[in-house]
């Protein structure tokens, strides 16, 4: 069983989750919070295996709490599951280590399997997130241009970058940083395979291959499926 602590700002909406969460074989909340400070008293109670957070709740009076969590359980992995893509909180997820990025809206229906995916110690990052994300870190340093919908940030690219690669480690050969899932999935691009024949092909929803697909963008550098089959090819792969 996956113990797992939901830490949501609405009771009406943390109900719901939980709900969801519980009808699962594989998971069981262990407890249930509305802020930080809930956060670090139930995690460090009871230590669960997974801790998911609302908007904002990774914070607490403006300081991250993971490093407080982490001294209290220091096995429990963090999620966060944002309604509203808000760039500085995107910002501060990443600096924060947390190991999932889930949005509300688009991964609910899946976040049972988001949640036994960073259990095995995988990341998982939701496409919407990964796209807003590539977004921020496209733009040269700490500039802001006038007209853009991306305000400046209090952080050194530098620092979010090399969190980035911690977490995707790139190599020239994909079977040493890629799981026998994406792999296949790779395989499947390179013969030029559309999302349904691959979900066909693996006996996966098509929005699970849109999200494997994603990870494989954020763990190879690339930036698109075009450069994803080029990939595929230049290396060889092909679907067994």
């Amino acid at each position: 069983m996956i113990r797992t602590v939901l830490i949501y700002p609405e009771e009406n909406k943390r109900k719901m989750i939980s709900s969801h969460l519980s009808s699962q074989g594989e998971i069981i909340i262990i407890g249930t919070g509305k802020d930080a400070y809930d956060a670090l008293k139930i995690s460090g109670d009871l230590k669960p295996d997974i801790v998911i957070f609302g908007d904002n709740l990774i914070f607490l009076d403006g300081s991250e709490i993971l490093p407080l969590l982490r001294i209290r359980s220091p096995l429990t992995s963090a999620i966060l599951l944002t309604e509203v893509l808000d760039n500085i909180q995107i910002i501060n997820a990443v600096i924060s280590d947390v190991a999932g990025y889930a949005c509300m809206k688009t991964d609910f229906e899946i976040l049972p399997e988001i949640i036994k995916c960073v259990y095995s110690g995988k990341y998982y990052i939701s496409p919407e997130f990964a796209d807003r994300f590539i977004q921020i870190i496209s733009f040269e340093g700490n500039y802001w241009q006038k007209g853009s919908s991306y305000a400046p940030f209090p952080f050194k690219f530098p620092q979010i970058k090399h969190k980035i690669r911690e977490k995707f480690p790139f190599s020239e050969d994909p079977s040493s940083f890629l799981n026998k899932t994406e792999l296949h999935i790779l395989s499947c691009l390179g013969e030029a395979y559309t999302n349904d024949e691959i979900a066909g092909e693996l006996k996966l929803s098509s929005g699970t291959v849109r999200n494997y697909i994603s990870i494989l963008i954020q763990k190879t550098g690339l930036q698109t499926r075009l450069q994803l089959v080029r990939y595929a090819i230049d290396y060889g792969l092909f679907p067994t």
